[in-house]
Order: C-alpha cells, then structure tokens, then sequence
C-alpha cells in the first residue's frame, strides 16, 4: 500500500504511523 507525500506528511504531524492511521 503506497502512500501519497501529502499523506505522510499528515501522518507525520499526527505523529502515528502509516498502519496505525490506516
């Protein structure tokens, strides 16, 4: 599952990870 810039970036800020937020 891949995951856009932008998406990361808001995963980011809201400091959980990809799966986490998935």
């Amino acid at each position: 599952l891949k995951q856009t810039h932008l998406d990361i970036k808001m995963l980011d800020d809201h400091k959980c990870e990809i799966e986490e937020c998935l």
